[in-house]
């Protein structure tokens, strides 16, 4: 048998239509390998993430409504100070007085009352 002058081209290389050119500037493209233990890895800091977040967003909503629980006790004492003041106000002599005179029409001995006519526009 003679030997032929030409070189054996292997098999694969006949195949491979891809240009040279492109090869170049092309990176090789890793495979990335999921054993279980990165995977378990993986799905415990989701959840540890997803918890941490969960907390942070508890935590807000606590801190927003003790916020307006504070704003709420504001205005409760300020109105606790003014029905305190407004009953020291009604326990005084000169102010039942003044309601009997002006809500019940009474008089002092000695007074007499004057009653005006209002007319009423119909």
């Amino acid at each position: 048998m003679e030997r032929s002058s030409f070189h054996r081209i292997p098999k694969w290389d006949l195949y491979d239509f891809s240009d040279p050119i492109e090869e170049v500037g092309r990176k090789k493209k890793r495979k990335i390998k999921l054993k279980p233990k990165k995977i378990l890895i993986l799905a415990a800091v989701v959840c540890v993430l997803f918890n941490v977040l969960q907390l942070h967003y508890t935590i807000w909503s606590l801190n927003k409504q003790i916020e307006e629980g504070i704003e709420v006790k504001k205005e409760l004492l300020a109105e606790q100070k003014k029905l305190k003041e407004e009953i020291e106000k009604v326990k005084s002599p000169e102010y039942v007085e003044k309601l009997a005179r002006e809500q019940l029409g009474l008089v002092k001995p000695g007074e007499s009352l004057v009653i005006t006519k209002t007319e009423k526009n119909n």
